[in-house]
């Protein structure tokens, strides 16, 4: 069931958000719109765990979509479906949101207070083209990979294939 919350002008600034946390506590969801950043935006709030969320949702007009997006009819080999299956097996386990961190946040801050220090900040050398990998090889040998590091047996570990040297290199060889 979905509310529609009046706006933030219209609504009594003296309603305590606990009485409106107990008044969508009951499995509703309330879509509201507010203000972030200068910009008008929808959201959805609802009770989560006794505590009152605010999920930032689009309006109809900001969703693309889907139709010419999606890729047609793929022909797909039955090997590689399987061996894509087996990876995701090998990698499901339960979610840990402390496994995962804002790097970039951290780079930027660590750059900021290089500046702050009077530090000359160099941009980083782009990243040099390279020919596209063999994505069934590169499946196939990071299945393996993930088999022989779960295998509790098994001390030998598979080394991937070698790279293939990139354009630049190949052409500089041949200088």
């Amino acid at each position: 069931m979905v509310v529609t919350t009046p706006t933030a002008a219209i609504w009594p600034q003296n309603v305590p958000i606990g009485v409106m946390r107990l008044g969508i506590a009951t499995g509703s969801v309330a879509v509201s719109r507010f203000v972030m950043r200068d910009r008008l935006h929808l959201g959805a709030l609802r009770v989560h765990e006794n505590t009152l969320t605010l999920e930032r949702m689009f309006f109809g007009d900001e969703i693309r979509p889907v139709r010419g997006i999606a890729p047609g009819k793929l022909k797909v080999d039955q090997r590689e479906l399987k061996m894509a299956a087996s990876l995701i097996d090998q990698f499901r386990g339960e979610w840990d949101p402390k496994r995962y961190r804002d790097d970039y946040r951290q780079r930027l801050l660590k750059l900021i207070r290089a500046k702050q220090k009077g530090k000359t900040i160099q941009p980083p050398e782009p990243p040099s083209e390279e020919e596209a990998p063999d994505l069934f090889e590169a499946l196939r040998a990071s299945v393996e990979a993930a088999r022989t590091t779960r295998s509790k047996g098994s001390s030998r570990t598979r080394r991937a294939p070698a790279r293939k040297p990139t354009r630049r290199k190949r052409a500089a060889s041949r200088r």
